[in-house]
């Protein structure tokens, strides 16, 4: 007789759940964000790292220019740039910074088909009140979001169909740092599955 294991295995065709679907969705949004567009992700790295209202403005600046090239995603997510565990913990004396937190909230089973989950992605962007304004009636919140808001559009995630941003609203984290929290809702799929593995025991044979 044969002795029953679970093993996580991708790519298979048993026992589908599309909560393992989650960390290719989260690299999936962080490499959109940061690495897959020069352009619209220069801009966000600036908005997120460079809290002076010149941050979009002064393209001259070597400082400016060399904090931004020397910024990849592992450096912003080490440093609590972009942080994917919903806690907005600050270390005493630390560095003003602008942040954003993506989570998964509101899922639920979608009709007639039980692999699939309706969900939404949740992105807190939080700022430090003295950072908001950029000058000209510009706000640094709605700078990011407008950003992130073009490099997301559309992307296609682990399920079916592509992000879609479906609202938006104030957050006001504490006295100090207040922002936007965008709401994505997508459809994750399953393109990860939890086999069920039949294994040999020797000793259940002898």
């Amino acid at each position: 007789m044969g002795r029953a294991k679970w093993k996580q295995i991708l790519n298979q065709e048993e026992t589908p759940s599309s909560f393992f679907s989650v960390e290719k969705d989260l690299e999936i949004i962080c490499s959109r964000l940061i690495v897959e567009n020069n352009k619209y992700s220069e801009y966000l790295k600036r908005l997120l790292m460079i809290q002076s209202p010149d941050c979009l403005d002064n393209t001259t600046n070597n400082i400016y220019e060399s904090t931004v090239k020397k910024a990849t995603l592992a450096s912003l997510k080490k440093d609590g740039y972009i942080r994917i565990v919903p806690q907005l913990k600050l270390k005493e004396h630390e560095e003003m910074k602008s942040f954003i937190i993506i989570t998964y909230d509101n899922g639920s089973p979608t009709d007639g088909n039980g692999y699939f989950r309706e969900g939404y992605i949740m992105i807190d962007i939080l700022c430090n009140f003295d950072a908001w304004d950029l000058g000209q009636f510009r706000l640094r919140p709605y700078k990011i979001a407008g950003y992130i808001d073009i490099l997301l559009q559309n992307t296609p995630l682990t399920g079916l169909g592509k992000l879609q941003l479906e609202s938006w609203n104030t957050l006001v984290q504490n006295e100090d740092f207040g922002g936007l929290c965008l709401t994505y809702r997508t459809i994750h799929g399953v393109d990860d599955k939890l086999p069920f593995v039949e294994e040999d025991n020797e000793e259940d044979e002898n």
